[in-house]
C-alpha cells in the first residue's frame, strides 16, 4: 500500500490505521510491520509512540472503551421510563458488540486481558466503564425498578455477563438471526425490572 501520511498526527494515523485492520481483516492481522508500512512510515517512527504491539493494542482499546461507552451513555434518557432505559441499554450493548466484533473481541478477549499486559489507562477506562453500570443499577434498584436485595455489584456483574454470553452467541453464529436483538433486549429489561413491566399502571 503507498503512504497514506504525510503530516499532522501519527500516533493517531497509527490508530486509525489499525483500527481499519482489525475491522477488516481481524486482530490477528494486525502486525508492526505490516501497521508502518500501511501507514507509509518506518517501524522506528512507530515505536517512538508504540513500544510494541500490545502497547498498540491496548490504545485501540482504550480508544473503543471510551466510544463503547459513550454510545452506551447516549442511549440512557432519565425521563423515559425505566423499562425503555434498560432495554435501550441492552440493545446498544448487543448492537455495538456485534457491528464491531473484532474490536469486541478486542475489548473482553485473550489478545489484551489474558495473554498481553493492558495499559494503565486502559485498566482504568475498562473499569470505569463497568463502574458506571454499577452506579446505574444501584439507581434503577433506588427507584425500585428491580430487585434490590441483591448487592448492586452482584446484580451488575450478572446481567453484564448475561449481556456479555447473548453478545457472544450472536458473534459466534451460534444465534444467527441478528433481527432478534430486539427481542433479547426486550427480554432483559423484563428480567431486571423484577415483574415491574407486567403491571401495565407502573411508571417503569
Amino acid at each position: 500500500m503507498a503512504s497514506v501520511y504525510h503530516h499532522g498526527n501519527l500516533r493517531q494515523a497509527l490508530l486509525d490505521e489499525a483500527d481499519r485492520i482489525i475491522e477488516t481483516d481481524g486482530i490477528d492481522a494486525l502486525s508492526v510491520r505490516k501497521l508502518a508500512d500501511n501507514v507509509g512510515v518506518s517501524r522506528t517512527a512507530l515505536y517512538h509512540h508504540f513500544r510494541d504491539k500490545n502497547a498498540l493494542l491496548s490504545a485501540i482499546t482504550e480508544a473503543q472503551f471510551s466510544h463503547w461507552g459513550k454510545q452506551l451513555t447516549h442511549v440512557l434518557d432519565d425521563q423515559a421510563p425505566i423499562k425503555t432505559q434498560i432495554k435501550a441499554f441492552a440493545k446498544q450493548y448487543l448492537s455495538g458488540a456485534t457491528e464491531r466484533p473484532a474490536h469486541y473481541n478486542l475489548m473482553f478477549g485473550k489478545p489484551i486481558w489474558k495473554s498481553g499486559e493492558p495499559s494503565e489507562s486502559l485498566t482504568e477506562i475498562s473499569r470505569a466503564t463497568f463502574q458506571n453500570y454499577v452506579i446505574l443499577i444501584k439507581r434503577w434498584q433506588d427507584l425500585g425498578a428491580i430487585e434490590a436485595s441483591i448487592p448492586s455489584l452482584q446484580l451488575a456483574q450478572v446481567s453484564w455477563g448475561m449481556l456479555h454470553g447473548l453478545a457472544r452467541l450472536l458473534i459466534d453464529g451460534v444465534y444467527v438471526d441478528h433481527k432478534q436483538i430486539e427481542e433479547m433486549s426486550d427480554a432483559v429489561a423484563r428480567l431486571l425490572l423484577n415483574g415491574q413491566s407486567a403491571t401495565p399502571s407502573s411508571e417503569f
